[in-house]
């Protein structure tokens, strides 16, 4: 799989940089970690056999509301139609393994939401340490319904995870 990204550290712009990344999540780490550096990113994409998947530049906003993840639900959707219909006996390796890499990124979703949580509870707590008569602010109450938001969406997520480890155990109890 090869990422290219558009986008400008410290004044500099920077064009079609290429980078090999093994999948997906590999490719939403590296940009993520580059945007903790200061990276704009101004445009990404990604290609894997012909395929090409537009990355919004706007999810990977430090600035960003939401989860970067959650934006990019459709697109990764899409990749997913791409898995194995039939586990026949000679492809039933492939379709193991394509189950343990759809653990390993609804963990590490769940783990990026969760991270989220954690910065907007410790947001709420600095913002509004003790409201005078206990009066909540239209901020507080955004930044509140949010936050659950974001505790549906772990839930949801563990949900996911948990049905796919349930067939992930039932294959390879069929498979020996």
């Amino acid at each position: 799989m090869i990422l290219i990204v558009d986008g400008t550290l410290r004044g500099v712009g920077w064009t079609s940089f290429t980078c090999p990344v093994t999948d997906a999540i590999a490719a939403f780490d590296l940009i993520t970690s580059y945007v903790a550096r200061g990276f704009q990113i101004n445009h990404a994409k990604m290609f894997e056999r012909g395929l090409q998947i537009d990355l919004p530049a706007e999810i990977f906003s430090p600035h960003s509301e939401g989860c970067p993840f959650e934006s990019l639900r459709w697109e990764w959707e899409q990749v997913l139609r791409e898995r194995p219909v039939c586990p026949s006996k000679l492809h039933k390796q492939v379709y193991i393994n394509w189950n343990r890499r759809l653990v390993r990124y609804y963990d590490r979703q769940i783990n990026q939401v969760i991270e989220g949580i954690l910065r907007l509870e410790y947001k709420i707590r600095q913002s509004n340490p003790q409201p005078a008569a206990n009066a909540p602010t239209a901020g507080t109450e955004r930044q509140k319904f949010v936050l659950q938001s974001r505790y549906a969406r772990v839930q949801a997520l563990e949900n996911l995870r948990q049905n796919t480890v349930r067939k992930l155990k039932s294959l390879e109890a069929s498979f020996g």
